[in-house]
């Protein structure tokens, strides 16, 4: 895009973050996900439901924390709250339980919808 003039949006580079995604290459996208912000392109909802999931299927745990971290103190949240089902399974599997419970408290501070999942995948892993 750059090359033919063009100028990228939110929603070029979250198109573009997604496919990359999609197809398991996940460093691509957070590497094009940090290039957007230096930019000045901020992320919306739609880049960090589209980021999040596939940094925790990639078990990118670390970098998925610091994009949740970033969205939180944005107050960025998403449409879907399915989106946090996945990033709780992902702590709880590298075994960061106190970050669960953690992003459990941020969501309800938040006001996003927590469903008996949320706390089922909690109550799992403490116990």
């Amino acid at each position: 895009m750059k090359a033919k003039n063009l100028t990228p949006t939110v929603i070029s580079y979250t198109t573009m973050i997604k496919g990359y995604v999609a197809v398991g290459q996940v460093d691509v996208g957070l590497r094009l996900f940090e290039e957007m912000k230096c930019f000045g392109i901020k992320p919306n909802a739609t880049t960090y439901s589209t980021i999040l999931p596939g940094l925790c299927d990639a078990g990118k745990t670390n970098e998925a924390k610091t994009i949740l971290k970033e969205m939180l103190e944005r107050y960025v949240a998403p449409k879907d709250n399915s989106i946090f089902f996945k990033l709780l399974n992902s702590q709880c599997k590298s075994g960061d339980l106190n970050a669960a419970a953690d992003l459990l408290k941020a969501m309800i501070r938040l006001s996003i919808p927590t469903e008996a999942g949320h706390y089922g995948v909690l109550i799992e892993n403490f116990c």
